[in-house]
Protein backbone atom coordinates (compact mmCIF):
# COMPACT_ATOMS: atom_id res chain seq x y z
CA UNK A 1 0.00 0.00 0.00
CA UNK A 2 1.40 3.72 -0.74
CA UNK A 3 2.25 6.43 1.08
CA UNK A 4 -1.06 8.26 2.14
CA UNK A 5 -1.32 11.76 1.45
CA UNK A 6 -3.88 14.93 2.61
CA UNK A 7 -3.82 18.22 1.11
CA UNK A 8 -5.33 20.90 3.40
CA UNK A 9 -6.64 23.80 1.33
CA UNK A 10 -8.07 23.33 -2.49
CA UNK A 11 -8.72 27.06 -3.67
CA UNK A 12 -5.02 28.57 -3.83
CA UNK A 13 -2.70 28.80 -6.48
CA UNK A 14 -0.57 25.88 -5.11
CA UNK A 15 -3.62 23.28 -4.83
CA UNK A 16 -3.33 21.98 -8.08
CA UNK A 17 0.18 21.92 -9.19
CA UNK A 18 0.56 20.19 -5.72
CA UNK A 19 -2.12 17.53 -6.36
CA UNK A 20 -1.15 16.77 -9.47
CA UNK A 21 2.65 16.12 -9.03
CA UNK A 22 1.17 13.39 -6.26
CA UNK A 23 -1.03 12.01 -9.70
CA UNK A 24 1.92 12.63 -11.91
CA UNK A 25 3.77 9.43 -13.32
CA UNK A 26 7.43 10.40 -11.96
CA UNK A 27 5.34 9.73 -8.18
CA UNK A 28 1.78 8.24 -8.29
CA UNK A 29 3.29 4.91 -7.76
CA UNK A 30 4.78 5.74 -4.05
CA UNK A 31 1.25 7.10 -3.10
CA UNK A 32 -2.25 5.38 -2.00
CA UNK A 33 -5.02 6.35 -4.37
CA UNK A 34 -6.88 8.51 -3.95
CA UNK A 35 -5.33 11.83 -2.34
CA UNK A 36 -7.67 12.86 0.61
CA UNK A 37 -8.57 16.69 -0.24
CA UNK A 38 -9.75 18.25 2.81
CA UNK A 39 -12.47 21.39 1.78
CA UNK A 40 -14.76 23.16 4.56
CA UNK A 41 -17.23 23.47 0.96
CA UNK A 42 -19.76 20.40 0.14
CA UNK A 43 -17.48 18.50 -1.43
CA UNK A 44 -20.45 17.78 -4.21
CA UNK A 45 -19.58 21.43 -5.56
CA UNK A 46 -15.88 20.69 -6.06
CA UNK A 47 -14.48 20.14 -9.34
CA UNK A 48 -14.33 16.59 -9.85
CA UNK A 49 -10.70 15.28 -10.40
CA UNK A 50 -9.22 11.17 -10.83
CA UNK A 51 -7.10 10.28 -8.23
CA UNK A 52 -8.76 12.78 -5.58
CA UNK A 53 -11.31 13.00 -3.06
CA UNK A 54 -12.79 15.97 -1.29
CA UNK A 55 -13.67 15.72 2.64
CA UNK A 56 -15.46 18.41 4.23
CA UNK A 57 -14.02 19.22 7.51
CA UNK A 58 -14.37 22.22 10.08
CA UNK A 59 -11.25 23.76 11.70
CA UNK A 60 -13.21 24.93 14.55
CA UNK A 61 -13.74 21.45 15.34
CA UNK A 62 -10.78 19.13 16.31
CA UNK A 63 -12.63 16.09 15.89
CA UNK A 64 -13.49 16.82 12.58
CA UNK A 65 -9.39 16.96 11.39
CA UNK A 66 -8.63 14.23 13.82
CA UNK A 67 -11.36 12.26 11.95
CA UNK A 68 -10.51 12.95 8.47
CA UNK A 69 -6.70 12.47 9.31
CA UNK A 70 -6.79 9.18 10.42
CA UNK A 71 -4.52 6.40 8.44
CA UNK A 72 -3.02 9.69 6.41
CA UNK A 73 1.32 9.53 6.18
CA UNK A 74 1.53 13.33 5.01
CA UNK A 75 -0.17 16.55 5.57
CA UNK A 76 -0.10 19.33 2.81
CA UNK A 77 -1.00 22.49 4.13
CA UNK A 78 -2.27 24.83 1.59
CA UNK A 79 -4.18 27.06 3.67
CA UNK A 80 -4.12 31.04 3.29
CA UNK A 81 -2.62 33.29 5.23
CA UNK A 82 -5.80 35.61 5.87
CA UNK A 83 -7.10 36.81 9.33
CA UNK A 84 -7.94 33.52 11.40
CA UNK A 85 -5.54 31.48 9.43
CA UNK A 86 -3.30 30.66 11.99
CA UNK A 87 -5.96 28.74 14.30
CA UNK A 88 -6.88 26.70 11.37
CA UNK A 89 -2.83 25.90 10.66
CA UNK A 90 -2.66 24.74 14.40
CA UNK A 91 -5.94 22.72 14.36
CA UNK A 92 -4.11 21.07 11.85
CA UNK A 93 -1.10 20.39 12.94
CA UNK A 94 -2.74 19.40 16.50
CA UNK A 95 -5.14 16.37 14.23
CA UNK A 96 -1.47 15.62 12.74
CA UNK A 97 0.10 14.50 15.46
CA UNK A 98 -2.78 13.02 17.32
CA UNK A 99 -2.79 10.43 14.07
CA UNK A 100 0.59 10.29 14.07
CA UNK A 101 1.29 11.68 10.40
CA UNK A 102 5.01 11.39 9.64
CA UNK A 103 5.45 14.54 7.49
CA UNK A 104 3.58 17.70 7.37
CA UNK A 105 4.35 20.54 5.63
CA UNK A 106 4.00 24.13 6.73
CA UNK A 107 1.73 26.82 4.77
CA UNK A 108 5.28 28.71 3.59
CA UNK A 109 6.30 28.28 -0.04
CA UNK A 110 8.06 31.99 -0.20
CA UNK A 111 11.22 33.64 0.59
CA UNK A 112 13.51 32.45 3.26
CA UNK A 113 12.86 34.60 6.54
CA UNK A 114 15.05 33.32 8.98
CA UNK A 115 17.86 35.77 8.45
CA UNK A 116 15.02 38.23 9.15
CA UNK A 117 13.79 36.74 12.10
CA UNK A 118 16.91 37.09 13.45
CA UNK A 119 17.61 40.39 12.83
CA UNK A 120 14.45 42.17 13.60
CA UNK A 121 11.95 41.63 16.75
CA UNK A 122 8.97 42.18 14.82
CA UNK A 123 8.39 40.25 11.40
CA UNK A 124 5.31 39.74 9.01
CA UNK A 125 6.60 36.03 9.11
CA UNK A 126 6.30 35.48 12.59
CA UNK A 127 2.97 33.51 12.59
CA UNK A 128 4.47 31.08 9.63
CA UNK A 129 7.53 30.85 12.08
CA UNK A 130 5.71 30.12 15.21
CA UNK A 131 3.22 27.65 13.87
CA UNK A 132 6.18 25.49 12.54
CA UNK A 133 7.54 25.81 16.19
CA UNK A 134 4.30 24.47 17.39
CA UNK A 135 3.93 21.69 15.25
CA UNK A 136 7.58 20.34 16.23
CA UNK A 137 6.19 20.79 19.91
CA UNK A 138 2.83 18.39 19.24
CA UNK A 139 5.30 15.70 18.35
CA UNK A 140 4.80 15.62 14.76
CA UNK A 141 7.62 13.00 13.27
CA UNK A 142 8.54 15.45 10.22
CA UNK A 143 7.72 19.44 9.80
CA UNK A 144 9.09 20.63 6.66
CA UNK A 145 9.40 24.13 5.41
CA UNK A 146 9.95 24.80 1.79
CA UNK A 147 11.27 28.14 0.81
CA UNK A 148 11.13 28.84 -2.85
CA UNK A 149 11.42 32.17 -3.53
CA UNK A 150 9.07 33.66 -6.12
CA UNK A 151 6.59 31.74 -7.51
CA UNK A 152 6.99 32.17 -11.20
CA UNK A 153 3.86 33.31 -12.09
CA UNK A 154 3.88 36.49 -9.77
CA UNK A 155 7.45 37.01 -11.68
CA UNK A 156 5.64 36.25 -14.90
CA UNK A 157 2.22 36.75 -14.84
CA UNK A 158 1.51 39.48 -12.55
CA UNK A 159 4.94 40.90 -13.25
CA UNK A 160 5.09 42.08 -9.44
CA UNK A 161 9.04 42.85 -9.65
CA UNK A 162 8.67 45.36 -11.94
CA UNK A 163 7.88 43.78 -15.75
CA UNK A 164 4.83 41.76 -17.50
CA UNK A 165 5.68 40.73 -20.86
CA UNK A 166 4.55 43.10 -23.46
CA UNK A 167 5.13 45.79 -21.28
CA UNK A 168 7.62 48.72 -23.12
CA UNK A 169 9.32 49.36 -19.28
CA UNK A 170 10.33 47.93 -15.79
CA UNK A 171 10.52 49.85 -13.31
CA UNK A 172 12.33 48.13 -10.41
CA UNK A 173 12.53 48.66 -6.73
CA UNK A 174 16.62 48.43 -6.55
CA UNK A 175 19.03 48.39 -9.06
CA UNK A 176 18.18 45.59 -10.25
CA UNK A 177 21.39 43.91 -10.18
CA UNK A 178 20.35 41.56 -6.95
CA UNK A 179 20.06 38.18 -7.25
CA UNK A 180 16.52 36.92 -7.03
CA UNK A 181 15.51 32.87 -7.00
CA UNK A 182 11.64 32.16 -8.49
CA UNK A 183 10.22 28.50 -8.74
CA UNK A 184 7.55 27.83 -10.88
CA UNK A 185 4.40 26.17 -9.30
CA UNK A 186 5.08 22.69 -11.32
CA UNK A 187 8.07 22.50 -9.56
CA UNK A 188 7.20 23.18 -6.02
CA UNK A 189 4.16 20.78 -6.39
CA UNK A 190 7.05 18.02 -7.72
CA UNK A 191 9.41 18.96 -5.00
CA UNK A 192 6.56 18.32 -2.06
CA UNK A 193 5.57 15.08 -3.67
CA UNK A 194 9.42 14.12 -3.83
CA UNK A 195 9.96 14.55 -0.39
CA UNK A 196 6.83 13.40 0.47
CA UNK A 197 7.61 10.20 -1.35
CA UNK A 198 10.58 9.88 1.51
CA UNK A 199 8.14 9.48 4.20
CA UNK A 200 9.06 6.38 5.39
CA UNK A 201 12.47 7.32 6.21
CA UNK A 202 11.02 10.87 7.10
CA UNK A 203 14.28 10.95 9.88
CA UNK A 204 16.45 11.75 7.12
CA UNK A 205 15.11 14.89 5.99
CA UNK A 206 15.77 18.40 6.65
CA UNK A 207 13.45 20.55 8.81
CA UNK A 208 14.26 23.38 5.99
CA UNK A 209 14.05 23.11 2.35
CA UNK A 210 15.33 26.01 -0.01
CA UNK A 211 14.77 25.18 -4.07
CA UNK A 212 14.99 27.56 -6.92
CA UNK A 213 14.10 26.60 -10.43
CA UNK A 214 15.81 29.41 -11.50
CA UNK A 215 18.37 32.17 -9.93
CA UNK A 216 18.98 35.48 -12.04
CA UNK A 217 19.12 39.49 -11.00
CA UNK A 218 16.34 41.82 -12.47
CA UNK A 219 18.21 43.41 -15.39
CA UNK A 220 19.63 39.81 -16.33
CA UNK A 221 15.39 38.40 -16.93
CA UNK A 222 15.20 41.97 -18.99
CA UNK A 223 18.35 40.79 -21.23
CA UNK A 224 16.25 37.78 -21.58
CA UNK A 225 13.06 38.78 -22.73
CA UNK A 226 14.90 41.52 -25.02
CA UNK A 227 16.68 38.30 -26.84
CA UNK A 228 13.72 35.88 -26.93
CA UNK A 229 11.25 38.89 -28.49
CA UNK A 230 13.83 40.90 -30.18
CA UNK A 231 11.64 44.15 -28.30
CA UNK A 232 14.03 47.01 -26.51
CA UNK A 233 13.21 47.30 -22.87
CA UNK A 234 13.80 50.47 -20.78
CA UNK A 235 14.68 49.84 -17.38
CA UNK A 236 13.36 52.19 -14.65
CA UNK A 237 14.46 51.96 -11.27
CA UNK A 238 13.49 53.45 -7.46
CA UNK A 239 14.97 53.12 -4.00
CA UNK A 240 13.46 50.37 -1.55
CA UNK A 241 11.69 51.45 1.79
CA UNK A 242 14.11 50.88 4.56
CA UNK A 243 13.06 47.59 6.30
CA UNK A 244 11.84 49.08 9.42
CA UNK A 245 9.20 50.91 7.72
CA UNK A 246 7.38 47.32 7.03
CA UNK A 247 8.89 44.60 8.70
CA UNK A 248 6.77 44.51 11.46
CA UNK A 249 3.36 45.23 9.57
CA UNK A 250 0.76 42.29 8.20
CA UNK A 251 -0.78 44.37 6.35
CA UNK A 252 1.70 45.00 3.83
CA UNK A 253 2.81 41.77 3.06
CA UNK A 254 2.89 42.71 -0.68
CA UNK A 255 4.41 45.70 0.14
CA UNK A 256 7.15 43.91 2.04
CA UNK A 257 8.19 41.48 -0.94
CA UNK A 258 8.47 43.57 -3.59
CA UNK A 259 10.85 45.60 -1.47
CA UNK A 260 12.57 42.70 0.20
CA UNK A 261 14.44 41.38 -3.19
CA UNK A 262 16.24 44.56 -3.13
CA UNK A 263 18.19 43.49 0.08
CA UNK A 264 20.23 40.74 -1.20
CA UNK A 265 21.69 40.89 2.71
CA UNK A 266 18.26 39.61 4.00
CA UNK A 267 18.40 36.31 2.17
CA UNK A 268 15.25 36.40 1.38
CA UNK A 269 14.77 35.74 -1.54
CA UNK A 270 18.75 35.40 -2.53
CA UNK A 271 18.72 31.90 -0.26
CA UNK A 272 21.29 28.99 -1.57
CA UNK A 273 18.70 26.35 -3.03
CA UNK A 274 20.77 24.03 -0.95
CA UNK A 275 17.96 21.07 -1.47
CA UNK A 276 17.40 20.94 -5.42
CA UNK A 277 19.74 18.18 -5.69
CA UNK A 278 17.46 16.19 -3.03
CA UNK A 279 14.33 16.84 -4.34
CA UNK A 280 15.35 16.42 -7.99
CA UNK A 281 18.17 14.21 -8.63
CA UNK A 282 17.83 14.37 -12.81
CA UNK A 283 13.75 13.56 -11.89
CA UNK A 284 12.84 16.62 -14.09
CA UNK A 285 14.10 19.48 -15.68
CA UNK A 286 13.36 22.78 -13.29
CA UNK A 287 11.31 25.46 -14.78
CA UNK A 288 13.81 28.37 -16.06
CA UNK A 289 12.67 32.06 -16.37
CA UNK A 290 13.28 31.65 -20.30
CA UNK A 291 10.78 29.14 -20.51
CA UNK A 292 8.13 30.68 -18.57
CA UNK A 293 8.75 33.86 -21.20
CA UNK A 294 8.82 32.04 -24.75
CA UNK A 295 5.14 30.44 -23.17
CA UNK A 296 4.22 34.15 -22.84
CA UNK A 297 5.35 35.31 -26.61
Amino acid sequence: MGIKVAIAGSHGFLFEPVANAFRSPLFRSSFDNPVVVLTTSDPKTEAKAEGLVFTKVNYDDSSSLTSALKGIDVVVNLLGTGAGASGAWDKLAEASAANGVKIYFTSDFGCNYEKLRSTYPTTIFDSKAAHAEKARELGIKKVIQVYNGLLGFFFVDLGFFGFKPGAEVATFVGSGDQTINMTDLRDVGLAVASLASKADDYASLPDTVSIAGDTFSLKDSIKIYEKLSGKSIKITAKDPLPIKDFIADVTQFPVALLNLQAYPETNAFSFEPTENSLVNPGLWNWTTLEKLYKEKL
